[in-house]
């Protein structure tokens, strides 16, 4: 006869002996054999719950086996298990079941055990204690760190102010930071015999509006843009947008609007809140949402006076949704420098042009040391 206190010692007996994947899966199976019986016997909620306990724990522990464990090979998931090469089909994990025992085990241990015992105390209302209930709040608290990390960056960035250094350059290749900045045109051979294979390419082109030295009959001569980066985006504005599809071969993916909530002057461009983007590629890549909403601090519009510069969280979300750390991304017009100080913060690499000599320095300036190549 199984009872819960029973079932509960002999549990955390079990729980320490899992060292290695094969013995999580192994205990894992035995525990999922009682939950079947116990469903088919229809014990109380309460047997039920402790039952459903004992897997996610198990679930954690084996998540953190395999967080620790799985390679990546030939596009094959591979886990390592007594010395041996071992595809997660061979010890009876789907990739699904990876992917969710790992999520549960990256959750904060105060969050886990808090879902446990919200569970438990919800018995009596038949609320179950299950792995989806376990893998929604894992969820969540990965989109509530990264939204937390994200309004670092930008409040990171609004406290950087420009470094006192003398930065007196001539045009051609820098390091700054650890990011590449290319004082000249990016037309310039120079420019482009460097760029290597990018998952990202950013271009803020001029529209043409007037509303700047630098804005003035503008041709697009960039799709060369395609062949280095596996995904395009454009700005093209809308006072210029006709003009530059026009213009363009590129192949066209997707467009993607952004909502600035506190709005931006109404200007010749056409948009008085709103940043069009086109995505171009050769691939179509997978976005989760093409409209999204952000907001511009007061003191990030003086961060810079380039008339042309992109809000911080405009980028950080580009940047996310198409790269990931270490990435290569690609920016042509980098103007006041916003995505190479996104790259620089978020662990990115990117190769940067920009025609404008004293933009070029202040760049340099707020990142702090730079160097010639």
């Amino acid at each position: 006869m199984i009872d819960t206190l029973m079932l509960r010692d002999e549990a955390q007996k079990q729980s320490a002996q899992i060292k290695t994947v094969e013995s999580g899966v192994e205990y894992l199976n035995k525990v999922k054999a009682i939950e079947t019986w116990a469903k088919a016997q229809k014990k109380d909620a309460i047997l039920q719950n402790a039952i459903a306990e004992q897997k996610i724990r198990t679930q954690k522990i084996l998540g953190g086996l395999l967080k620790d464990n799985i390679q990546h090979q030939g596009g094959r998931n591979k886990t390592v298990t007594n010395n041996d090469r071992l595809s997660l089909k061979d010890i009876g994990v789907t990739k699904n079941e990876s992917s969710t025992f790992q999520k549960i085990a990256s959750m904060p241990e105060e969050l886990f055990e808090q879902e446990i015992a919200q569970a438990k105390d919800e018995s009596n209302k038949r609320i179950e204690l299950t792995t989806s209930r376990l893998l929604k709040a894992a969820k969540q608290y990965e989109k509530d760190k990264h939204k937390e990390e994200k309004s670092k960056i930008v409040n990171d960035l609004n406290n950087t102010n420009a470094k006192n250094i003398e930065a007196e350059i001539e045009k051609g290749w820098y390091k700054v930071g650890n990011q590449f900045l290319y004082y000249g045109s990016n037309l310039d051979i120079e420019f482009k015999s460097r760029l290597p294979k990018a998952k990202f390419a950013f271009a803020d082109p001029p529209y043409n509006a007037g509303v700047d030295e630098w804005d003035f009959d503008f041709k697009w001569e960039l799709d060369f843009l395609q062949d280095f980066a596996e995904i395009v985006a454009v700005t093209p504005g809308g006072w210029n947008a006709c003009n530059f599809y026009k213009q363009t071969n590129m192949n066209y993916i997707w467009e993607m609007f952004c909502w600035i909530s506190n709005g931006m002057t109404h200007g010749k461009c056409g948009y008085a809140n709103v940043i069009k983007t086109s995505i171009f590629g050769n691939v179509k890549p997978k976005i989760s949402q093409d409209f999204w909403k952000i907001s511009i601090k007061i003191n990030e519009s003086e961060d810079t006076k380039h008339k042309g510069r992109k809000p911080y969280d405009f980028m950080i979300h580009l940047i996310d949704i198409f790269t990931k750390e270490k990435d290569i991304v690609i920016d042509p017009f980098s103007g006041s420098g916003t995505t190479l100080l996104m790259c620089e913060k978020m662990n990115r690499i990117s190769y940067n042009a920009e025609l404008n000599k004293q933009y070029c320095i202040d760049i340099i300036k707020r990142i702090g040391n730079y160097e010639r190549l």
